[in-house]
């Protein structure tokens, strides 16, 4: 007990440990090209492509760099076409849809998310080689690039925008619905086929997520 005494570490964190606990800002790439983030909570899933060099304000204040609050999952893609990808995926209708029977229950429904989206369906690491992964990308893309145009016309709250934002790329959602249910559909063949032969699977993208 006298050596345990002596030699345990303080619980008392500093500032600095309180704000990097568990290196959770000093892991992350504040000038990335490119991220990746998902909501940690609430009823659905969305996420979005974020360019930080873009971002040169928060309102009127100035900022460089950029990092991820603890609401949020991220991902730093190589590439947009892995970004696009990432994202189509998990705005699709078809995840959100599998893991409303693992989330949480609150007053309003369904409420955390944080790694089921990669826990329950297996989504694969994004290969420019494989022709599902291109056209997922294209589709989620064309949706942002479509989005973009209308963005300034969208007001309200924002269930109200999110619905808004959903209607003006429904056709999009239904390709990406179609595509990605063939995604699953592959990847869970091919998951099954690893854990048969006790492979682990270098595709799993739950082991690339922070």
């Amino acid at each position: 007990q006298e050596i345990w005494e002596r030699n345990k570490k303080s619980t008392q964190l500093s500032i600095n440990g309180r704000l990097d606990w568990q290196r959770t800002l000093t892991r992350q790439q504040l000038r990335a090209r490119l991220a990746v983030l998902y909501n940690r909570s609430g009823t659905n899933l969305v996420a979005a492509v974020v360019r930080p060099a873009a971002i040169k304000c928060v309102g009127v204040v100035s900022v460089s760099g950029f990092i991820s609050d603890s609401v949020t999952y991220r991902y730093y893609p190589t590439s947009k076409d892995e970004a696009h990808y990432l994202v189509g995926c998990l705005n699709s209708n078809v995840v959100n849809q599998n893991i409303k029977p693992y989330q949480t229950q609150g007053l309003w429904g369904e409420r955390d998310i944080h790694r089921r989206p990669f826990e329950v369906c297996s989504i694969p690491r994004f290969d420019p080689k494989n022709p599902l992964h291109i056209k997922i990308a294209a589709i989620a893309a064309q949706a942002e690039r479509r989005l973009k145009r209308w963005l300034a016309m969208i007001g309200g709250t924002v269930a109200q925008a999110r619905a808004t934002a959903r209607g003006i790329v429904r056709h999009e959602r239904a390709q990406l619905d179609d595509l990605v249910a063939q995604l699953l559909a592959q990847s869970q063949l091919s998951t099954h086929t690893a854990r048969k032969r006790h492979r682990f699977n270098p595709h799993d993208m739950l082991s690339f997520l922070l």
